[in-house]
Order: structure tokens, then sequence, then C-alpha cells
């Protein structure tokens, strides 16, 4: 983390000396101290080589990082100091004009440098006592590695199939599926941290076997801190989906009812991921019935009590390490060796210190996993092995030997790496994370340095990069093969948690307490994640980023830390609370990333003006409620037309902006001119179109903003009512070339713009329609989308039987690779031979069609996904050789 905050530092001092402040000797200090940070550079590889083994060489390194932190935050309070006395009445400001004005504030830098310089030089004279060496040739490049892996292509998740558990899962499904017991079943996996115990119960879990034996089956990832009521609500929402939309604030004994209702007709299967106490199942278990439904409920847990105390009937299933030949076995292909491939020769020369490393790792699959990750990087040398085995210390306690690995994992991270694997352990345990979420917080904070194409292609490479070393977990795949939804174990979090801390990098607060106080000068990154609500302070005056999970009493004592990068909201219920003011964000001008998501917020927040907020790159609404007291609708009518709104698009640096709201903020006015607005890439909101007679006007609003954009690749348009017009098509907007997501919800209005091929950009991948409410079918029209490789009808795309049928022809879809057809009313759908060639994965779920589809005509098809309705219908025999050829057919419905 030491050699990022100095380049940080580096960065920062480059902006002061482009300031022209020449006068006042700022540049004199400045050259000094960038030769000195420049000089400290190459001596931070021998340090670190030397920091565990020597603590003095630890604290000088920490001494480089805070003095690297105090440059940092030296010039960033000075830039906010000279923005806030700019002179409102100057049409054009002069940074120059200004520190003129105000030669105090630059007097104070100066003098804080020239102490920061005095730092550096006892440092540096350090350095030389200590013995450390420049070693900065040999420092390993990271641009070099990211395109060595990225020619393979996105990281897989292959440590899904861990060596040695085919046994174990087959083993426990036969328990699972003994229909001589009918009682409900409790069976737990035991093991210790980095087992393979959650990737056990998801095999299990994942099973044809269990699929077909369990058609209500519910996974649930436990916390060490859980809430009870949110997990009863979390299992009753996935068994009825409806439900969601009920009272939140639902009474625990009244979940319990409903629960036990939902499940009592019923043959379920209940995995509890990672439980910790033998309260949590002594609180859960009286909402899962225990019948002779021959029900059952799978616990992963790290103790032995915890699974007796859940049934004391069944034995409890304590996962073994892998034995030698095993771990070997995982290790080499983890360090991508071939071994026991027919015509491979063996690698006899790495056993021995592969047997050494293997030994040390002591079959946990984890630590086998993340080492070989290690030296997958490495030359294939006994050398190279026996210097990774030689830099881990190894205790006399077996049990810490795990975290060693891991922490070597961590040391071996490029510098540049090091902040982006941290931040991952910001998000609460078990926590699924956006991978675009956290890439746009990366931006944000200036972790991805220049590189090869755009800044969210460099952060999809370091993404890459952290996910090839097993230190993140992909959970979903996007459509092109990347990660889309990633998480991270829960052992290597601990470590990233610990290394967090140590370095000054985050703080975690997780405290129960009545008040979190944010005082500490040092704390440089706040991450909240309390339950139940609590009250906070910030206090802070150096954070750059506050990411805040969970339900609060907002008080807002001191405002928020005027160098904030990143302020992320997410799942907080303000309600009507009054902690808006109209100068809540204005001082925030480092601010770039806002996001308030799945939160409910007081109506008055739109009142607020961001246009101080220069480098605002994302903004994030993403599912976000306002409210408001009853009779305030014609109010709430006129804030939606308020600052936040016009404001937004006056912004110079924005590149992504999601504002899906309920209600609907009143679009009426987009932007004509701006050359800022052709650098936004994402562009997702709501609108409401009630009155077909505003249309026309609505769309032409929306088409000039979207003629200036030049780079935008992801559109998303929800309308409440009718959708704005399209018949002109796309072929004249700068972005009709870069779009490739488009996602329409909403009414399309036939006699006013019928269904053609211009519509659409010429390279849209994935399209998504929701209520189009279509009369006519428009396969015959999307099928002609040369590049369109996921294609999703969902919820109401068909007028009410109004559709006879659609038709599928042939040669048509020539790209698709994925279909998912949701709530809707069809009469039949025919599908010719030859239609749909690359069709891999279709989804059909309640669908009323009349028959089954002649599926036998697409060939490349492996995963078909059905309701229970059209599942049953599958497995009629008159069906069977229209799926015969697919790998896969389940039921994916909850119950």
């Amino acid at each position: 983390m030491e050699a990022a905050a100095v380049k940080f530092a580096l960065s920062k001092l480059s902006v002061v000396r482009n300031l022209g402040l020449e006068l006042y000797h700022v540049s004199d200090e400045v050259r000094d101290m960038e030769l000195k940070l420049s000089m400290i550079q190459g001596f931070l590889g021998d340090a670190n080589s030397k920091r565990n083994k020597t603590p003095a060489v630890k604290q000088w390194v920490n001494n480089i990082r805070d003095v690297a932190y105090q440059i940092e935050d030296a010039i960033d309070t000075f830039l906010v100091d000279i923005q806030e006395n700019r002179p409102r009445s100057f049409g054009v400001w002069s940074k120059l004009a200004t520190s003129v004005k105000k030669p105090f504030k630059v007097k104070k830098l100066v003098d804080e440098m020239k102490a920061i310089n005095s730092k550096l030089e006892t440092i540096s004279q350090l350095r030389i006592q200590l013995g450390i060496t420049d070693d900065s040739g040999s420092t390993p490049q990271l641009d070099r590695k990211l395109e060595l892996f990225r020619q393979e292509g996105p990281s897989g998740d292959a440590d899904s199939e861990v060596v040695g558990l085919d046994r174990d899962k087959d083993e426990i499904i036969c328990q699972l599926l003994d229909l001589t017991i009918r009682r409900r079943v409790v069976l737990s996996i035991v093991g210790m941290g980095g087992l393979g115990k959650t990737t056990l119960a998801q095999k299990v879990y994942n099973s044809n076997e269990l699929k077909e034996h369990f058609p209500c089956r519910v996974w649930l990832s436990i916390s060490q801190k859980f809430d009870v009521q949110n997990l009863l609500r979390e299992i009753l929402y996935k068994l009825e989906p409806n439900m969601r939309n009920e009272n939140p604030t639902i009474s625990q004994e009244d979940l319990l009812t409903k629960l036990r209702e939902s499940l009592t007709q019923r043959r379920y299967l209940i995995v509890l991921d990672d439980v910790w106490t033998t309260d949590l199942w002594v609180r859960l278990r009286i909402g899962l019935p225990d019948g002779d439904k021959a029900s059952r409920v799978l616990i992963t847990t790290r103790r032995l009590d915890v699974a007796r105390a859940a049934d004391g009937d069944s034995r409890p299933y304590e996962l073994r390490p892998l034995n030698e030949d095993e771990s070997q076995t995982l290790l080499f292909h983890k360090a991508n060796i071939p071994i026991g491939e027919p015509g491979v020769q063996h690698r006899t020369d790495l056993n021995d210190v592969a047997r050494q490393l293997i030994e040390k790792c002591g079959g946990l699959p984890l630590a086998l996993i993340v080492l070989g990750s290690i030296l997958s990087g490495r030359d294939r040398t006994k050398d190279a092995w026996q210097s990774v085995h030689d830099t881990l210390y190894w205790h006399n306690d077996t049990s810490k030997w795990c975290s060693e690995v891991l922490l070597l994992s961590y040391v071996d991270l490029p510098y540049d790496l090091k902040p982006c694997f941290l931040y991952f352990a910001s998000f609460p345990e078990d926590h699924q994370i956006s991978a675009k979420h956290v890439m746009r917080m990366w931006i944000a904070e200036g972790f991805i340095s220049g590189g090869r194409g755009t800044m969210e292609e460099r952060a999809q490479d370091f993404l890459e990069e952290l996910l090839r070393r097993s230190l993140v977990q992909v959970i979903e795949k996007s459509r092109k093969g990347n990660c889309k939804i990633c998480g991270m174990h829960d052992l290597v979090r601990d470590m990233a948690i610990h290394e967090a801390r140590e370095e000054n990098f985050f703080s975690v607060f997780t405290k129960e307490d009545d008040d979190i106080q944010l005082s500490a000068q040092k704390v440089r990154r706040a991450m909240l994640q309390c339950s139940p609500p609590t009250n906070f302070g910030i206090h802070s005056k150096n954070a750059r980023s506050l990411l805040i999970f969970g339900s609060y009493k907002y008080i807002n004592n001191c405002g928020f830390s005027r160098l904030l990068k990143v302020l992320s909201i997410e799942g907080v219920h303000f309600g009507n609370m009054k902690f808006i003011h109209k100068s809540w964000l204005e001082g925030l001008i480092h601010l770039r990333y806002l996001g308030f998501r799945y939160c409910w917020l007081p109506f008055e927040f739109w009142s607020i003006s961001v246009s101080n907020l220069k480098n605002l790159e994302t903004v994030d609404f993403k599912k976000t409620f306002f409210s408001g007291p009853a009779g305030i609708h014609g109010k709430l009518q006129v804030l939606w037309q308020g600052n936040m709104f016009h404001s937004l698009w006056k912004l110079p640096s924005l590149r992504h902006i999601i504002i899906y709201c309920e209600p609907c903020p009143n679009f009426r006015h987009f932007p004509s001119k701006g050359d800022h607005l052709k650098n936004i890439q994402t562009l997702k909101f709501g609108m409401d179109i009630r009155e077909r007679s505003s249309i026309n006007e609505r769309w032409k609003n929306l088409k000039a903003m979207l003629t200036i954009t030049e780079h935008l690749i992801s559109l998303a348009i929800k309308s409440y009512g009718y959708l704005p017009l399209l018949s002109e098509g796309t072929r004249d907007l700068s972005c009709h070339e870069t779009i490739q997501s488009i996602y329409l919800f909403g009414k399309w209005e036939r006699d006013l713009c019928p269904l053609n091929l211009e519509i659409f950009p010429t390279n849209v991948t994935k399209l998504t329609l929701l209520h189009s409410k279509f009369e006519e079918d428009p396969m015959p029209i999307l099928e002609r989308l040369q590049s369109l490789t996921i294609l999703r009808l969902w919820n109401g795309s068909f007028e009410y039987q109004k559709i006879p049928l659609i038709t599928c022809m042939e040669g048509g879809f020539p790209s698709l690779q994925k279909l998912e057809l949701k709530d809707l009313y069809l009469s039949h759908w025919d599908i010719k031979e030859g239609a749909m060639p690359k069709l891999s994965h279709l989804k059909i779920f309640q669908v009323f069609l009349k028959g089954f589809p002649e599926l036998q005509n697409v060939p490349m098809l492996r995963n078909l996904e059905l309701d229970a309705i059209m599942y049953r219908e599958s497995k009629q025999p008159e069906n069977h050789n229209k799926i015969q050829h697919i790998a896969s057919v389940r039921d994916i419905s909850p119950y």
C-alpha cells in the first residue's frame, strides 16, 4: 500500500506544479518533494521483503505511507480552500487570481510542504542506516502480467471444481434423499475454515438429483452478525416473491407464521451456509415445519456444537482435509502445471518443494488454491518455487499456516492491485458485490492508472487479475463471460480487513452501540455495517470514502469530510428524517461517486443542487424510493423538476448515470448541448409518459441529448406508460455504433412508432423488453439483429390474447446465445429448423403456451430452465425427442 500511496502523492504534486504558483515558491518545494519520493520508490521492494523480519524496517515503511497520506491531504485541502474562496462573480475562474486574493492559503501549503520535506529527509537517512537497497529494476511490471493473462480470456470459476469433493457430495446427497426418514432432518457439514464446506454445499444444492427431489429450495448465507427477522424475510420472499411489496415492518411472529404456512405442505430443502451460533437454529426452526414430507435442512459450520444442537439424531458430516495426492493435484492445477495427463511428462523436478508446500498447507483447499495461483506467476523452476517457500514464515502453530499463505498472496500483489483488493473487504460479509459497482469506486478513488483502453477496461483487467489469483470469487458471469457478481471467502476477507487496518487503508465499523463517532483523524475510509438502527456522527476531516450498509438514524453533526471521493449508501431507510439541507453536498468538490442504492429517501432530497460537484463521475440511484407526507403530490411534482436533476447534466466529468426511482422523476427537459455529454457511457433512467400526446415531445428532448453522446454503451429507459418515440431510429445518433445494451420498459405505441430494424443500433448485443404490449409478432424484426447475443422478453411484452403465435425463421438470430421468455401470454411458438443456430441457454418462466416448442430444431441448446408447468410437460413422452439433446433441463420454480 505504501507504493500506491507514494504514487498518489506524486500525482497530487503534479497537480500543484501546474497551478502556476511560482510567486510563492511552491514549485521549489514540490520539485524537492518529487525528487525524494521518486528515489524512495526504488527502495520499497527491498523494504517490503524485510518488513516482517525487522520491526524497524516495518516502521520505516509505515512512516513513508503516512507522509504520502499527509501530502495528499495537504494538497486536497488546499484545492478545496481555494475553490470555496472562488469569486462567485467571475465567469471564468482563474486559479492564480484566487491564490493571489488569498495568499495565506498558499503560505499554509508551503509551510506544510517544508515540514513534510524535512520528514522525508529524515526517512532517507534512516534508509541508509537500515541497509535498504534499490531493487526498482527487479520490480514486476503489472502491464506485462496483465497482457500475458489477458490472452487467456475471462477468469472462470474453476475453483468450484475442488479436488476430492465428489465422494463427499455423493454421500451427502444419499443422506438427503433417504426417504426412509420422513421427519425433517438437519444435516451439518462441519470443518475448519478453508476446507471447502461452502463449495461442497453448493455442489450438493445444484445437483440434478436434488433439483428433481426438492422443488422448493432456498440458499441462505449467514454472517456472524445476523438479524433473524431479515433472514426470515429473505426465506419467505424467495418462496413467495409476491410478498416483497408487503409491509416491511411485519413482526417476527407474523413472519414465522407466514413461513410455516408456506412450507407446511411442501417438501423443502433449506441451506444455511456458515452458521456460527446455536442460537440461530433455535430461533429459525420455529418457522420450518417438522412434518412427514421428508424435508431437509443442510447447515455448514466450523463448530461441532452447532451441528449437534441442530439435530441430535443426525450425525454431523465432518469434512476431511485433502490427502497428499489430492493436494498435489490441486496445487499443480492452479499453478498451470500439467499432471497425470497422457503423454505429459510429470514435473518430478518440482515434487520435492511441492511436498514441502503441501505439508504446510495442511490439506486446506483454500490455501492450496491461493498458493497455486501465486506459483502460476513464477518461473516453473525448483529455485523459483523454493523462494516462495522461503518467503513464508512457518509458525509452529499449524492453524496459522493458512493465514500465512493468504498474507503472502496479498504481499505478492503488484502495488496497483493492493488497494483494489482491500476495497472488496469493505463490503459486508457474504455480500454479493456488483463488479461494475466496485470498479466505478476504484476509478473514483484514483486506483486505476493510465494504460490500455478506457479506465473501465483497465479496471476490468485489474478485476480479472484478482480473480486469477483466487483472491476474489465469481458468483455470476456476464453475457461476455466476465465477472458480473463477485464475492470474497471469509478467511480472505478477514485477512484483508486486518491488512487494511494495519495499512490505515480503511476502518470497518460493525458495533451495535447506539452511537458511532468517526472522530479519529487518521480514518481515511469508513465502512459502516451496523444493525440494528444506529446513530452516527462524521468527524474525520480526512476521510476519502464513506460506505454505509444497513439501517440508520442519521445525525450529521459536522458534515461530511471535504475530501470525500466516494459516498455510497446502500439499503438505508431514511424515511422522513430531517437530515437534508441545501448545502449538504456543496463542499464535496472532490466527490466522484455518489450512490444511494436501494434506499428510502425523503422527497426533499431532489431539491439539493449538485452543480458544484465538478469531478462527479457516477450517480447511482438504483431502485431508490422517495417518500413524503400525504397531501403533497403537487409539491412533490415541482421538486421532481428541481435542482438535483437540472444541475446533474451540467457536470463535466459524468460518465455513468443510473436513476431508477419510485416514484419516477418527471423528466421533461434533456440537455441539447454540451461537449462533456459525449463522455457518458451509461444512461439508465425512469420517466413518466402517461399522456399519449406528450410522447413526441419527450422523444425530441431525449434524442437531442443522445445526438451528443459519442461513447454511450448502455441505455435503459423505464417509462411508466408509453415509451418515447423511436420511429426515427438511431441511425443518425452519435452513439449508434457504440451502444451494446438496451433496456426498454413501457408500452410500444405501434400507431406512432411501428417496430422496424432502423430503431436499433447495429452493434446491440443485449436487448431487454418489458411491458411493450406488442400486438404483432416482433420476431421477424428482432431476428435480423446480427450482433444480438442476449434477448429478454419479460412481463407483458405482448398484449394479452392479441398474439396468435411467434415464429423464429431459418437463419434468424444468427448470434443469439441466451433467450429468456418470462410472464408472457402466447398461443404458440413456432421454431423453424436452422433458427437460432448458436442458442445455448433458454429460460421459459410463467409463459402460457399451447404445446411444447420444437426445441429439437435448436441443436446447440445445452441449458433449459422451465417453470413447474412447462417442466412437467417436458417430461411427457411425446416431448422426449424435443429435449433429448439438451444437457441440463431443470425446474426453476421457487416451489
